[in-house]
């Protein structure tokens, strides 16, 4: 018999010897409480109860006694019975480990006995597609040494190119600033340009024309080489020289310069604004003056060489 037939049949053992035991427990409750009654009535006393809740017939003392045994042995054999049990279900779980062990031990044999034939399998691979695939990755490795070696090629041009791009830039900086110097160099040689006859154009309203009096008599009197009135926006609205190729850029600098002098005297402590002077070390100045006049934002915007003597001029007018 397997361990779980025994297993069902003890239980069942177990329970039927279970119910004996309670019925013999309840005839002997009975038995006891109808000798209680006896003792009562013969006491003297009258205890009346309904139909329904008397009790049954005491049982003899020969079946109470018998009842008694039988419940003795019961209770004997159930004991023997519950060691029998659990002997029977240690063993069923000894047995269930052994059996998971074996089983184990196969499902590993059978991995070593799957990994030996796969291996033997990879062995006996046919010699040609070997071949054949050891031609296909020389053919891959060939394809890729052609590759580095054309990215190598590419790389060393790349970097003969960086080289001489490095030099182009170079050059080029030093060819801005030795443009620059020329160029600071012709304004400084440049000889100031001849004032223009002093004939009122009648184009021109009486504001256009003390605007035009006032960047006239900075070059007249030499205070400056170039001079222009710029307004807020840095568009030109006179100019000592039509002709002058700073013209623009000096009234689109006037304007910014005077922006940051306006801006720097609401940062740190300084009061109305003077002039704002950009000065080079060749003493080539750019200088710009608020104007005190009706229309407000306009400043004079003057490039000159010495820019103490002219300053002094300033400060003297």
């Amino acid at each position: 018999m397997t361990p779980l037939t025994w297993s069902w049949l003890l239980s069942l053992t177990g329970a039927m010897l279970f119910f004996a035991a309670g019925a013999a427990y309840t005839a002997r409750r009975f038995g006891r409480m109808a000798f209680a009654d006896s003792q009562l009535a013969a006491a003297g006393a009258r205890v009346s109860l309904p139909a329904a809740a008397r009790l049954p017939s005491p049982l003899p003392p020969a079946a109470l006694e018998a009842l008694e045994n039988a419940l003795s042995e019961a209770d004997k054999r159930r004991a023997a019975l519950e060691r029998e049990l659990a002997q029977r279900t240690a063993e069923r779980q000894q047995l269930f480990r052994e059996l998971e062990i074996e089983r184990s031990a196969r499902l590993q044999r059978e991995d070593q006995q799957q990994l030996v034939l796969d291996t033997s399998g990879v062995a006996d691979l046919d010699a040609a597609s070997l071949r054949q695939e050891l031609a296909v990755i020389r053919e891959q490795l060939t394809t890729r040494e052609r590759q580095i070696d054309s990215l190598r090629d590419e790389n060393m041009k790349l970097r003969a190119a960086d080289e001489d791009l490095s030099h182009t830039k170079r050059e080029l900086a030093m060819l801005n600033e030795q443009h620059r110097v020329l160029r600071a160099q012709v304004f400084i040689a440049k000889p100031p340009a001849a004032p223009r006859p002093r004939t009122p154009t009648p184009t021109l309203s009486a504001t256009g024309r003390a605007l035009q009096t006032i960047v006239d008599t900075e070059t007249r009197l030499g205070r400056a080489k170039s001079a222009v009135i710029a307004d807020e926006l840095g568009l030109l609205v006179a100019a000592s020289s039509a002709t002058n190729e700073y013209n623009d850029a000096l009234a689109a600098l006037g304007a910014y310069l005077a922006d940051v002098g306006s801006k720097t005297r609401d940062i740190l402590p300084l009061r109305k604004l003077r002039h704002v002077v950009v000065c080079d070390d060749h003493d080539v100045t750019l200088t710009v003056r608020p104007l005190a006049m009706d229309d407000p934002g306009l400043a004079l915007v003057t490039l000159a060489v010495e820019p103490t003597s002219s300053a002094n001029d300033n400060r003297h007018n």
